[in-house]
């Protein structure tokens, strides 16, 4: 990331966890200048000393919208989610649809935020059975029953709300769609990936086999 320069407050939302962390370090080194605020649940890991940190829960409206007041962010980050590997429904809906619903109320409550950027999963546009090779930004999201796994259901319909929030009252949104994070500090896919591997549980080859 190039030095950058955002006059108000950057909020990182999940900034202790695993994507959320990497990117409060970039924001420090990026953009010294700025104050950077971080959200999460457990902020005794992953701290940056040069970040200031409140201990929340996004269904904790209530508490969000306190702590959207205080810090009256011009930028938000939101990257909670539960595991991808995660299998109950509920939780994946609260925390995805809900929680993400009352960021966007604290968002457009506050007045101050003139971008939000939701982490989402390149998992919405893939189908789960049939290889998904050069996808672009034009694949057709799926939802349930078409989407056969949940966190990607509910991941779906977050970024569509995020997305019909954009423009409004000057408010721009974005949603990336990564795939498959892991790497430095990493304690999900890392950790699954492997521990299927030493079971027998599951044959994995990543890219085509004309490349072994």
């Amino acid at each position: 990331m190039s030095t950058i320069k955002i006059e108000g407050p950057v909020l990182i939302l999940g900034g202790c966890g695993f994507l959320g962390h990497h990117l409060v370090r970039e924001f420090v080194r990026a953009s010294p200048t700025s104050q950077i605020v971080v959200v999460d649940a457990n902020t005794e890991r992953n701290r940056n000393a040069s970040a200031t940190y409140f201990t929340a829960d996004i269904l904790q409206p209530d508490k969000l919208a306190q702590i959207f007041q205080d810090v009256q962010p011009q930028v938000v980050l939101h990257t909670i989610s539960p595991s991808p590997f995660e299998v109950n429904h509920a939780l994946l809906e609260q925390v995805n649809v809900v929680g993400t619903q009352n960021i966007l109320e604290c968002t457009k409550a506050v007045g101050t935020v003139r971008a939000l950027v939701y982490t989402s999963s390149s998992s919405v546009v893939h189908n789960q059975r049939s290889p998904m090779v050069e996808a672009t930004e034009d694949q057709p999201v799926l939802f349930h029953p078409n989407q056969p796994e949940y966190y990607s259901h509910t991941k779906a319909i977050a970024e569509k709300m995020v997305l019909a929030a954009n423009r409004e009252n000057g408010l721009l949104t974005a949603v990336v769609r990564p795939a498959a994070l892991y790497g430095a500090g990493d304690t999900i896919m890392t950790t699954n990936v492997t521990q299927q591997a030493l079971s027998g549980r599951a044959n994995i080859q990543f890219g085509y086999q004309s490349y072994l």
